[in-house]
């Protein structure tokens, strides 16, 4: 379950699955792949991309392979950037 806080057009905070996602500027998320299981790609906000990385762990985010971004871009459908 995806929680998405707002103020206005701007994202305050992103929560999955109890965990809160972390942001430097509130567009970009940092997603730790292990909350991606389950997920649909239509439950993910439109207007946020997100880092997908291995884990974090005292606001280091570890990488396990290709770094990528993933912004969802319409009906089931995600944009990759590697």
């Amino acid at each position: 379950m995806i929680t998405v806080q707002r103020e206005g057009e701007e994202i305050l905070s992103i929560v999955i699955a109890d965990e809160p996602l972390d942001s430097d500027d509130g567009e970009t998320w940092v997603l730790p792949k292990g909350l991606l299981k389950g997920l649909a790609v239509n439950d993910l906000p439109a207007d946020a991309s997100f880092q997908v990385c291995k884990y974090v762990e005292d606001s280091t985010m570890f990488i396990d392979s290709i770094p990528m971004k993933i912004t969802c871009t319409g009906d089931s459908q995600l944009a990759v950037l590697f």
